[in-house]
């Protein structure tokens, strides 16, 4: 695989504290018009339809949570749906609010407020108890009820920086099953700077995710210090997914863990960690090769720590990691926010040289800046662009050792 060059440029609560510049807001104002039982609603007095109608129940009205939130002067990026677990969160400014769906709480900047009923699905969209939506975004709600007509209006804000530093606290709770927490967890704090920016996040892990972790790598080590014999009738009687984790270790396999990006249970739990990066993201305007950045750049401040076989996402966190097993945990997080990933795989160049392991992210090319040279990898017409994860600092196409990384081994994960 040959090297091109490019002068375009689950579970548990996650609390994030973010220092950084003073955010001042140039305002201007949104106003949006719902009428129950209608699909038209307007928008600064321009008529748009939507594929569901408002509607009353238990005495609130309902609408869907896009349209509504826009109306509050929410911009469409800043609405972000997560359908396995079933939640819709929301950015305004510092402002972070969650709903989950059939679940009376929701989160506004991590504190839990009470409604007396809950989101639901109806057709295919998310309906929001109006009330509760508008006292989350601070928009004011004129009802007329002679019209049956909702009126909401909202402050849209653009976000300046000024050169005073503040500290801002956020905090994001990711739902529970059962929204109760895990009784045993482990705790990371983390501390990196992207963008001159610093950021800390404190992150609880539960304790049976990362005993799974740690036992599926006693189950490798097992395997392979056992006979051929005995290994056939492991596997014969081996769940497919485990199966998968092992025999993407052998030497058949020439080093293509995708598996290990793709275990349901890390998978699902890195989702959670990575819808609320995300939301902080947004939050602070970055475009989507920027996101992918800033998740880069998290994983970087993951110490690191030489491991002898792959990690889940969920023990790198607490454990530490090397190469291999922080870019498994970076393609987890990005392959969860609708990227293209792929595993690169690098082989020593000598015999006393060892090999590397990155992951490679897939942009259009209007979509990558241009005051820097971006190094990408050539696979099926695809541009994948490299992301070193090893230490902090790095940058999406940023090359970190020229004589080792000139071809790759080019593994999509999607």
């Amino acid at each position: 695989m040959t090297i091109d060059t490019t002068f375009n440029k689950f579970i548990g609560t996650l609390i994030l504290f973010l220092s950084f510049a003073v955010i001042s807001f140039n305002t201007a104002y949104a106003s949006g018009k719902f009428t129950v039982g209608s699909n038209s609603y307007t928008i600064d007095q321009q008529v748009n339809y939507m594929d569901v109608s408002p509607y009353i129940k238990d005495n609130r009205t309902y609408l869907p949570v896009r349209f509504a939130a826009i109306a509050a002067g929410v911009s469409n990026d800043n609405i972000m749906w997560n359908d396995e677990a079933q939640t819709v969160v929301i950015v305004k400014g510092n402002q972070v609010v969650q709903f989950s769906v059939g679940n009376k709480v929701m989160l506004i900047n991590g504190v839990k407020k009470h409604m007396d009923v809950s989101p639901e699905v109806m057709e295919g969209r998310v309906m929001i108890p109006l009330r509760f939506l508008a006292e989350a975004l601070g928009a004011d709600v004129n009802w007329d009820a002679s019209t049956q007509t909702i009126t909401i209006s909202g402050m849209m804000q653009h976000l300046q920086q000024s050169t005073n530093s503040t500290y801002l606290p956020v905090s994001i709770e990711v739902p529970a099953i059962q929204n109760e927490l895990p009784a045993n967890t482990v705790s990371k704090d983390f501390e990196w700077k992207y963008n001159d920016i610093t950021y800390t996040w404190h992150v609880v892990v539960p304790t049976e995710l990362l005993d799974w972790d740690r036992k599926i790598n006693n189950i490798v080590d097992g395997f392979y210090s056992s006979n051929a014999y005995e290994q056939a009738a492991t596997l014969k009687s081996m769940e497919k997914n485990i199966k998968d984790l092992i025999l993407s270790t052998s030497l058949e396999s020439n080093n293509n863990l995708t598996p290990w990006v793709n275990e349901p249970k890390n998978y699902k739990w890195a989702g959670y960690h990575a819808n609320s990066l995300s939301a902080i993201a947004q939050s602070n305007s970055y475009d989507y090769f920027h996101t992918a950045e800033f998740v880069q750049s998290f994983v970087g401040a993951i110490p690191y720590n030489i491991t002898d076989k792959p990690q889940l996402p969920a023990q790198t966190i607490v454990d530490n990691g090397d190469c291999k097993d922080k870019s498994i945990l970076l393609a987890s997080m990005l392959k969860n926010m609708g990227y293209q990933v792929a595993l690169l795989i690098f082989y020593p160049t000598s015999e006393e040289a060892g090999g590397h392991m990155a992951v490679g992210i897939v942009f259009n090319d209007d979509q990558i800046p241009t005051d820097r040279e971006l190094t990408y990898y050539l696979y099926d017409g695809i541009k994948y662009y490299f992301a070193e994860t090893t230490t902090p600092n790095w940058l999406i196409g940023q090359i970190s050792d020229e004589a080792k990384e000139k071809q790759a081994y080019v593994y999509p994960v999607n």
